[in-house]
C-alpha cells in the first residue's frame, strides 16, 4: 500500500477508514441507546432485513469469535516458545491456563467485564504511546542521523522516495 499510495495516501486512506469505523460504531451504540437488546446486532439484522440473513450474521459472529479465541491460543504458543519452558509447562499453560482465565473473564458480571475492558484498553494506549514516543526520539535525536542532520545512506539502497511516483501522480 505504502509503494502504491505514497506516504500522504496510506495516511489519507487510514483516517478514512478509521472514520468510517468510528461512524458505524457511532450508529451501532446509538441504536443499542435506544432499543437495549441481547444479541442487539443480530436483532436488528432480523428486525430491519431478514430472518434468514440474522441467522447467517449470528453464525458468522459465532465462528469470528471462534477464530478469535484460537488466534490468542496461537499468540499465546508464539510468546511460550520465546521463553523457552520446558514442554509440559508449555503444554499445561496452553490447553488449560490460558482458556481457563479467558473463559473467566468472559463469565465476570458486566461491570468487572467493563472493568477488565478499560483497564487492557488503557495499557495499550499507553504502551502504544511510549513505545512511538522512545521510537520517534531514538530516531530523531539519536543513531539515525550524523551531524548534518542526514539520515546514514549507507545503508539505505534505493532512491529516498520509495513509493511509485507514476501511480502517485494520477
Amino acid at each position: 500500500m505504502l509503494r502504491t499510495a505514497g506516504p500522504h495516501g496510506m495516511l489519507l486512506s487510514f483516517i478514512f477508514f478509521t472514520v468510517l469505523a468510528w461512524g458505524v460504531v457511532q450508529f451501532i451504540t446509538d441504536i443499542i441507546s435506544i432499543w437495549p437488546v441481547r444479541g442487539a446486532l443480530v436483532d436488528f439484522v432480523r428486525y430491519f432485513v431478514d430472518e434468514d440473513l440474522a441467522l447467517t450474521v449470528g453464525a458468522a459472529y459465532w465462528f469470528t469469535y471462534s477464530i478469535n479465541f484460537a488466534a490468542h491460543m496461537t499468540a499465546v504458543a508464539g510468546e511460550v516458545a520465546v521463553w523457552q519452558v520446558p514442554r509440559w509447562i508449555d503444554r499445561s499453560i496452553l490447553f488449560f491456563l490460558v482458556p481457563l482465565v479467558l473463559i473467566c473473564i468472559n463469565n465476570l458480571g458486566v461491570r468487572l467485564y467493563g472493568f477488565v475492558g478499560l483497564v487492557g484498553g488503557i495499557t495499550k494506549l499507553v504502551l502504544t504511546a511510549a513505545v512511538i514516543i522512545i521510537c520517534m526520539s531514538l530516531i530523531n535525536n539519536r543513531g539515525a542521523s550524523d551531524a548534518e542532520g542526514e539520515l546514514h545512506k549507507q545503508f539505505w539502497r534505493g532512491t529516498t522516495t520509495s513509493y511509485d511516483t507514476g501511480t502517485a501522480q494520477h
